[in-house]
């Protein structure tokens, strides 16, 4: 008996962790991801609209003026997505330049022996903190994330 529940909750363990597996997009599926997605909205905002129409008892010119309000709304969503992506990328470089003008302070202050140390110190402390937080999103029951690696030794 002891078993048979020992080896059901091993497979239940099994499953439940291939099921928490992050799949890795190309970025076409990415794309196609993205425009099922924006398909799935219209769809939503098309039956929110027609339970409107119903409930409401909207006029045709009503729900022609709710549409193109809906229209004005989601370019405007999509104008701010895309500033936003922007405004992000734009924060990253400032962010790598940054980096890249420390990196070079500390190559002049450091000899190079005390530099290669640095660098390993500082990439096993990244590391430790992706560890981190890939741990505290898995207890969350989050998506596994963390931080992208910056600057690797040459």
């Amino acid at each position: 008996m002891t078993k048979k529940i020992i080896l059901s909750a091993a497979i239940f363990g099994a499953v439940f962790m291939f099921g928490q597996e992050r799949q890795k997009l190309t970025p076409e599926q990415r794309e196609a991801k993205k425009a099922e997605m924006v398909q799935k909205a219209k769809e939503r905002q098309q039956a929110h609209l027609d339970k409107m129409t119903t409930e409401l008892n909207l006029s045709k010119k009503q729900v022609e003026q709710i549409k193109a309000l809906q229209e004005k709304n989601n370019a405007e969503r999509e104008a701010n997505r895309a500033k936003m992506e922007e405004m992000r990328k734009q924060r990253q470089q400032e962010m790598q330049a940054k980096r890249d003008a420390h990196d070079a302070e500390m190559k002049k202050i450091l000899s190079p022996e005390q530099y290669d140390k640095w660098q390993k110190q500082r990439l096993e402390n990244m590391q430790k903190q992706r560890d981190a937080w890939k741990n505290k999103a898995m207890r969350k029951g989050g998506k596994q994330g963390g931080m992208k690696p910056q600057n690797t030794p040459q």
